[in-house]
């Protein structure tokens, strides 16, 4: 119809309202019609409408029979696709779409059925995008339904949709048709679908599929993913499911088939793991990779990547050679989205390998990677990897923390579920190994728990259950037993079984690591043990996670717990695996020692403890809780008091065990870990049981019923205050700071005007602190002494002037004021060791009397004894002038529950401060023998020293004087032949035969004088290298290989003469150092052997001589060299550094190791000692000057700063190794050698 007649039509339903105009009346040329008498006439109509309210539109569409309803909606859909522009159909495509398929059995024309299914494809993708995935589903069965429709069963017929066995009921499947039923290949309709619209039927099955498995229908995704595989004819076109199917097998715990698909799918492709890393790594490099664009690369890429949790959960073995093959497709073929996930696996092989610096930057390659190409489709994977293997190592644990809770909702929003779940597992477990409070962790697992089991994830089920019951075991006090994983979410018995079946290595290390954690909590140190061991044989599922650092903590502490019982060759084996855990600690600690060098030092501390070095362990107890509070790692902050304590009590020091214990004990509640509290009780029920009932939390509500039948709110809260004062006196063990803080918190807390804390000192009663509301400062450690005239007593016999209710202790010392206090009060408090309360002073009926009541007028007074079990420490002396009553019943309940702690913490610290003082004094001494000491080395240094130039200047005067002397003697020959050839000829009677004796013997002088002025020489050229290393050439890059063997091209003729063979083992290394120094080095050392090692003897059987030199890098990470030699292996000491430019794997070492042997007749074990001396030789007949090795020598630690060590076995050769410290240069790969 026309717009005037469909408006003439709504005319009456516009006089009842119950539809609405949204535009004017208009009219158009089409409105304009030719009437038979010749004129023309127009129609006015109003085009726009609406419904008066939504009822009125369901009521109107109600009323349309179900067939017409589908012929509207198909005409609806038809015009808004006809009507609506190009650019607008996107904003209005789920409204079209779901018009059309409300009318889809009326749409019988193929072509526009097509049409409608890309219109479905379109909608499907777009309500995937937006994390819909019901309607995603509805849209993309649709579409399959017009490309493939359903097949109707027979009549007569039962036939049943196919399904697994044990699948829930068909009813609560989501779909927007029937159920489809099973179709073969020789259905001709679905045969057609796939050979006429190819493109279409695969993207809808794919993103279908996809849908599916989102919205998890598992077993109608596998469906799905069957008919393409029989369907692609392409592998690229297969490979889009099996990516799926490697993800479905992944979140069932089926790791090993998820392995051996994407296998089997990198085979199709042609892509072979590599089983090294691509060399010459260079991040910007990495980063400035043109863009990967074939597509058989970028299938291969996301295989990779969806391989790499099920390799890391199964089989751990293939994580490098899976990083690696991504690697070189990157370096080969460019950058794609998934290289962001090539470099951070690399980045974690670093960070769990030996360069964490290298894989943190690596970890930041792959986020800026992911940052250039926008790629939110891996955005989940990417941060999940950096943020939960990577991060930590370098920045506190909870930074990361925090990250992977972000992490978890991009995943859900991008539809990476099976990312979101993982992220969820790191964050619900990291945040317990960071000390968060139990409580809070559980409900965080719990909602997290919901989540996973709703996606129907396997492998994270288990996971997140196991990790569940762990936090349960540490925080109900009624678990029966707590170092058994077993209850409402976990049963060890039945589970472990399972896990061992499945091979899952990830899930066996956690499972034995919470074992090992609860065993040794609760003391179970051999089981702790076991499952320790057990847990390090898993501990490649782990690699980089936060978990693997506190398997070999809670091991190493387990085995010293065991130490003092073990027998010798145990003691032995456990030092050893401590120490072995203690070089990887060290090494973490280095790079994050605020996650890190707290365990690091609480288990140097116990094995200080076990190995008798006290003073060590206390010292390292205070660093272990010191930076777990700094750092907010509460469980182990208390575990730190808890083995301190123990350490105290072992040594008998029962108020230091009884101060640390009640720490322990709080910061336990404190975690929430409750299971611990009632541990520590029963255990310690001495000190533990009545804390616990005055500050507990769980018995508050009694605490404060006791304190008053009318007990208000506020009163409550003070408790609560006095709960919070309570902690901080109890964390304070410096004596001063104590003091102050506690003097604040009494005056604040009871009311107070000023306030005096009275000790004992060396049997005399001394004001230690003094405070008032109106200053911040307080006055602490003055030890005012009381006034002499006036005796204090501290308890015994009651003095003279309390007898009377008369005194006052006037308190003086020079460069203050004087002090004067209520004499019969304080001494009243120190006999009785009650507390006294005068609500107004002047109207007491019994101290009204004391001179300092009468001078001062004082309205309110409140003095309090601060007793330890029964012992007097102190008295608080406090008053208030401005208001009488001021120190009511509640404050002084207060003050009550207070004292007892604060009497603890001033005799702690008061022991702290002794010892402290001790300990100074013990260091001074031994600072003063260590002065003693070094000027003593000093001098028997300097005595060395100048006995050693002694020595020097003898050799040089004794080889310089061979020579010398026999030219001098030649020289004195020759003179007197020159005389006696003058005579002759001045006589007239020389002969023939005279003259030519005469100059065949000047010849022979001529050459003796100067053969031995050369050697002199060349003795002082030598003796002038001994003293300073003659080289002034610069530094400058040079290939070592390269020069290696210049140097033998150079001494190839001396050789050859001496029918030496030489190899060279030499990595490709470029140094940026002194090339003529190794020349020297190398000439020297092959002189040495020629001369020495393959002289030969009379009789001596030759062989085949051979030199060998060797050059390679290596790592030493956080270690010095050895340097103390075996008995016949002497080693030169030197420092410096030496860098590789660039070298096979792109990686920089951390030395240069250059190895020099040869195969002669070896040195003997009496004069290897001596081979450095200067003039040292055993061939001095043969013109040897002993002083080649010691050139050597002087080159290498002087000149290149390194070390030297010579090896040797008679008649087998000797080997000289040379090691030099590699450094970068200005943070670039360019690396020198030796100083500037």
């Amino acid at each position: 119809k026309s717009a005037a007649d469909t408006f003439q039509n709504l005319i009456p339903a516009l006089k009842e309202s119950l539809v609405l105009p949204t535009s004017e009346l208009e009219i158009t040329g089409d409105d304009i019609c030719h009437k038979p008498d010749g004129y023309f006439g127009s129609r006015f109509a109003i085009r726009h409408f609406q419904f008066l309210h939504d009822r009125v539109q369901q009521a109107t569409y109600v009323l349309i029979d179900e067939e017409q309803k589908k012929t509207v909606h198909l005409q609806i859909a038809r015009q808004l696709l006809k009507n609506t522009p190009s650019n607008e159909i996107e904003q209005h495509l789920f409204e079209i779409v779901e018009h059309f398929n409300m009318g889809l059995a009326l749409a019988d024309n193929q072509a526009e059925r097509h049409e409608i299914a890309r219109l479905n494809l379109k909608a499907g993708q777009k309500a995937k995008a937006a994390t819909a995935y019901a309607a995603a589903v509805k849209f993309l069965n649709a579409g399959l339904e017009l490309i493939t429709p359903p097949v109707i069963p027979p009549t007569g017929e039962n036939l049943e949709p196919i399904r697994k066995p044990g699948h829930q009921s068909d009813k609560n499947r989501v779909f927007s048709k029937p159920l489809v039923y099973h179709q073969t290949l020789s259905d001709q309709r679905l045969k057609g679908a796939w050979e006429t619209e190819y493109d279409l039927t695969l993207n809808l099955y794919v993103e279908a599929l996809e849908a599916e498995y989102l919205n998890t229908n598992h077993e109608r995704a596998e469906q799905l993913y069957q008919v393409v595989l029989q369907q692609a004819k392409t592998v690229l076109d297969k490979v889009k499911v099996y990516e799926f199917k490697i993800v479905f097998y992944a979140t069932q715990n089926q790791m090993p088939a998820a392995i051996d698909t994407g296998l089997q799918v990198l085979e199709m492709l042609g892509i072979s793991l590599s089983e090294s890393p691509p060399k010459a790594l260079m991040i910007e490099n990495l980063y400035n990779l043109p863009e990967m664009t074939a597509p058989d690369k970028l299938a291969a890429m996301r295989i990779l990547v969806n391989l790499f949790t099920p390799v890391h959960v199964s089989n751990p073995s293939l994580l490098p050679p899976l990083t690696f093959t991504m690697l070189k497709l990157c370096i080969q073929h460019g950058n794609s989205p998934q290289a962001a996930l090539a470099y951070v696996f690399y980045g974690i092989l670093q960070c769990t390998g030996e360069d964490i610096e290298l894989g943190y930057q690596f970890g930041k390659l792959a986020l800026r990677v992911l940052e250039r190409f926008d790629a939110k489709e891996i955005a989940c994977k990417v941060h999940n990897f950096f943020n939960g293997f990577i991060r930590y190592w370098k920045e506190h644990a909870s930074d990361s923390v925090e990250a992977l809770a972000e992490t978890v909702q991009l995943g859900l929003e991008t539809g990476d579920i099976e990312f979101a779940c993982y992220a969820a597992l790191h964050y619900g477990s990291n945040i317990f190994l960071l000390g968060k409070p139990l409580k809070s962790v559980h409900q965080e697992q719990r909602s997290y728990l919901s989540l996973i089991h709703k996606l129907k994830n396997e492998f994270s089920l288990h996971y997140a259950t196991m990790w569940m019951q762990l936090v349960i075991n540490l925080s109900h006090s009624e678990v029966a037993n707590p170092k058994h994983l077993i209850g409402e979410f976990f049963n060890e018995k039945e589970m472990r079984p399972i896990l061992q079946k499945m091979k899952n290595v990830t899930l066996l290390f956690r499972f034995h690591l919470a074992k090992a954690m609860l065993c040794y909590l609760f003391k179970d140190y051999a089981q702790a043990i076991a499952n320790a061991s057990l847990a390090e044989n898993y501990e490649q599922g782990a690699v980089g996670l936060m978990h693997i650092v506190h398997n070999p903590f809670y091991y190493s502490l387990a085995l010293l717990a065991l130490y003092p019982t073990a027998s010798s060759r145990e003691k032995t084996e456990y030092l050893e695996k401590v120490a072995a855990n203690q070089h990887k600690m060290k090494r973490w600690a280095n790079q994050a020692p605020m996650n890190f060098q707290h365990k690091y030092n609480l288990v140097e501390a116990e094995k200080a403890r076990v190995l008798g070095q006290n003073w060590i362990a206390a010292e390292l107890y205070e660093l272990a809780i010191t930076g777990a509070r700094n750092n907010q790692y509460i469980q182990e902050e208390a575990l730190a008091y808890e083995l301190a304590g123990e350490f105290y009590l072992g040594q008998g020091m029962e108020k230091f065990a009884q101060n640390y214990l009640r720490d322990a004990h709080y910061r336990y509640q404190q975690w929430g870990a409750m299971a611990k509290v009632k541990d520590l009780e029963e255990r310690y029920s001495q000190w533990l049981v009545e804390m616990s009932a005055a500050i507990g939390m769980r018995d508050m509500p009694t605490m404060i019923t006791h304190l008053s039948t009318s007990i208000r709110l506020t009163e409550a809260l003070d408790l609560a205050t006095v709960m919070k004062a309570s902690q901080a006196i109890s964390g304070e063990i410096v004596l001063d700071k104590l003091l102050a803080k506690m003097m604040k918190i009494v005056i604040e807390n009871a009311g107070a005007e000023r306030g005096f804390l009275i000790m004992d000192k060396d049997g005399k009663w001394v004001i230690e602190a003094e405070g008032a509301i109106e200053k911040d400062e307080v006055t602490v450690l003055q030890s005012i002494p009381i006034n002499p005239h006036q005796p204090f007593t501290k308890g015994g016999k009651v003095p003279p002037f309390e007898k009377a209710g008369r005194g006052g202790i006037s308190v003086e010392k020079e460069g203050l004021g004087g002090i004067s206090l209520p004499t019969t009060i304080i001494n009243y408090v120190a006999r009785t060791h009650e507390n006294l309360v005068l609500n107004d002073a002047q109207g007491d009926s019994l101290f009204w009397q004391d001179n300092y009541i009468v001078t001062k007028q004082p309205k309110s007074i409140l003095a309090h004894p601060l007793l330890n079990q029964g012992k007097l420490i102190g008295i608080l002396y406090l008053e208030n002038n401005l208001t009488t009553g001021a120190f009511t019943p509640d404050r002084l309940q207060l003050i009550n529950m207070l004292s007892a702690q604060l009497a603890i913490s001033i005799e702690n610290a008061s022991l702290y401060n002794n010892l402290e003082n001790k300990v100074a004094e013990r260091t001074q001494e031994l600072s003063a023998a260590l002065d003693n000491l070094k000027a003593t080395q000093a001098q028997l240094i300097e005595a060395e020293k100048m006995a050693a130039l002694g020595n020097l200047v003898a050799d040089v005067a004794h080889e310089i004087n061979t020579p010398v002397g026999i030219g001098v003697t030649a020289a004195s020959q020759l003179d007197e032949l020159t005389k006696e050839m003058q005579q002759l000829y001045k006589k007239g009677c020389m002969k023939r035969s005279d003259l030519e004796n005469d100059f065949n013997a000047a010849n022979q002088g001529h050459a003796l004088v100067l053969k031995n002025l050369v050697r002199a020489a060349d003795l002082i050229k030598r003796f002038k290298q001994v003293a300073v290393v003659q080289t002034n050439e610069p530094r400058r890059t040079f290939s070592l290989k390269n020069h290696l063997n210049k140097i033998k091209a150079t001494l190839q003729p001396k050789l050859k003469e001496s029918q030496i063979q030489v190899t060279i083992t030499c990595e490709d290394i470029t140094l940026f150092s002194y090339p003529d120094v190794f020349s020297q080095i190398i000439t020297n050392l092959v002189m040495n052997s020629i001369q020495h090692g393959f002289s030969a003897e009379a009789g001596e059987v030759t062989k085949e001589k051979q030199i060998t030199i060797e050059a390679t890098t290596t790592h030493t990470p956080n270690s010095s060299i050895d340097m103390n030699p075996p008995h016949n292996s002497p080693v030169e000491k030197g420092r410096g550094c030496v860098s590789p430019l660039e070298r096979g794997q792109g990686s920089v070492g951390n030395e240069l190791i250059l190895r020099y042997s040869d195969n002669g007749k070896g040195i003997p074990a009496d004069i290897i000692n001596k081979i450095f001396e200067p003039f040292f030789t055993t061939s001095r007949q043969s013109g040897s000057t002993g002083l080649g090795l010691h050139i050597v020598y002087n080159l290498v630690t002087h000149k290149l700063n390194g070390t030297i060590r010579c090896q040797s076995i008679v008649g087998t050769g000797t080997t000289f190794t040379e090691t030099f410290m590699l450094t970068k240069v200005n943070n670039s790969t360019l690396s020198t050698i030796g100083g500037s």
